[in-house]
């Protein structure tokens, strides 16, 4: 997977946050990649993760649903991860190429 610029130079999410969503990205569909699962991967410690899953839902590239199985009455939580955060245009979509903010975020020239 090629990380898009959008995303590794984005200004306004932290080092880990940034870490993470690579990191969700990179794992394939229905993974069960939990806060506690990576947390027990990485050094960082639970607190760090939560706090980039935090920044990353805030951002917009992490989704959560709680849905309640008709069946057995248990709840989940569905979680899912972009490499385009909700009401942008990824610059796949666009003719140029370019994100909609330019080619860089946060001030990288």
């Amino acid at each position: 997977m090629q990380v898009p610029n959008v995303i590794a130079r984005h200004g306004n999410l932290s080092l880990e946050a940034v870490g993470l969503l690579v990191r969700l990205l990179s794992v394939p569909d229905g993974s069960g990649a939990t806060v506690e699962r990576i947390a027990q991967l990485v050094p960082n410690g639970r607190r760090s993760v939560q706090k980039a899953m935090a920044e990353l839902i805030e951002a917009g590239y992490v989704h959560r649903a709680k849905l309640q199985d008709p069946e057995t009455g248990r709840w989940v939580t569905i979680t899912t991860v972009t490499d385009t955060p909700e009401g942008q245009v990824s610059p796949t979509d666009r003719p140029d190429g370019r994100c909609p903010e330019g080619p860089y975020v946060g001030g990288y020239p």
